[in-house]
């Protein structure tokens, strides 16, 4: 490999607009200073200028006030969604909950009867929870409920059995009667997931019409992985450095445009970033939540937060008009390069 295309390629550390202004002149001196006779870079001027060149990305242009403020929004924006990003690849490293099926086939077999309701949520920290909820009639048996959980691989972790309850029929009346109930709580562990569930069956009161009457629940849930907290950090930084990157760039580009189309460019990126605040504070709410999740709590939990009207349709307003402003912002921008080219910051300290 020639030194003059050695040194083409270490200026890819470079914005594309400045090698195409200032590239040519760069490698022509940088050749004429070499000091070894043949002009190749050594490892130091070549970590040089890459450095300078990752500088050179990051600036802002000089003066624009406005576009310091895009370039923090836009990294605020794109590190809370890189960070949702993260966490959300690490739960993919995750156990998985029970299916549907799976799960309303376990439910009739711990309950001996009634269907199940389920229902898939998600724990305050992005974890996959699967519940059910079964009514119906029964019979009491704590051997079918530990033989349920054990034949579909389950260990039980506890199991708790209370028959001081009661049933309270005709509450209102006279003749209100309590009904002698039989009730279970019980855990179990199984390859990555955990379980927790109740089930009660009402023991007499046929001539109240509430015999056997059966109420059970339970959720089975994912062991939070160690690598949920790190992915989310690293997409957090990810995204922030690459939100300044792309507003910087975006900024150079409006910047080459005569004045009509920087005053339109400059409204469409502020109608982009109000576009995106919602958006960003959802994300953000619930990276927060991750990073903060109790994961010593024996049950998954959601966090009850204030949430604001009609937040749906302003989230996916917000999404659209972001995207369609910066799409048009863009292709407004295009014309970058038909017209006159202003000078950029030079290579080095300023």
């Amino acid at each position: 490999m020639t030194a003059e295309r050695q040194y083409r390629r270490i200026l890819w550390a470079y914005p594309r607009s400045y090698r195409r202004r200032h590239g040519a002149e760069i490698v022509t001196t940088l050749l004429d200073i070499a000091e070894d006779g043949r002009g190749r870079p050594g490892v130091g001027p070549a970590l040089h200028l890459i450095a300078w060149g990752i500088r050179q990305r990051f600036r802002l242009p000089a003066g624009r006030p406005l576009a310091w403020a895009a370039a923090l929004l836009t990294a605020v924006a794109l590190g809370a969604a890189g960070s949702a990003g993260g966490a959300w690849l690490g739960w993919q490293t995750a156990a998985g909950v029970p299916s549907e099926t799976e799960a309303r086939s376990l439910a009739g077999a711990i309950s001996g009867g009634g269907g199940a309701a389920v229902y898939p949520w998600r724990s305050a920290m992005g974890g996959p929870v699967v519940g059910t909820v079964t009514y119906g009639t029964s019979t009491w048996s704590s051997e079918r409920i530990r033989s349920a959980l054990a034949a579909d691989g389950w260990r039980l972790t506890e199991y708790v059995e209370d028959g001081t309850r009661g049933v309270v029929v005709h509450p209102t009346a006279p003749d209100q009667q309590v009904v002698p109930m039989r009730m279970a709580r019980f855990r179990a562990v199984k390859d990555g997931l955990h379980l927790q569930g109740d089930t009660s069956v009402v023991i007499g009161g046929a001539g109240y019409g509430v015999d056997g009457d059966l109420s059970q629940r339970f959720d089975a849930w994912a062991v939070p992985p160690r690598v949920v907290r790190p992915l989310a950090v690293a997409g957090l930084l990810a995204g922030a450095l690459a939100g300044w990157l792309l507003a910087a760039s975006v900024a150079y580009r409006v910047r080459r445009n005569p004045a009509g189309v920087r005053r339109a460019a400059t409204g469409l990126g502020v109608l982009a970033l109000a576009g995106s605040v919602v958006p960003a504070y959802r994300l953000g709410h619930w990276v927060y939540e991750v990073m903060v999740y109790d994961t010593g709590n024996p049950d998954p939990y959601v966090v009850d937060v204030p949430t604001m009207p009609m937040a749906a349709v302003l989230l996916r307003t917000g999404i659209g008009v972001a995207l369609v402003s910066f799409a048009a912002l863009m292709l407004l921008t295009g014309v970058a390069g038909r017209h006159g080219v202003a000078a950029e910051q030079p290579i080095g300290p300023a």
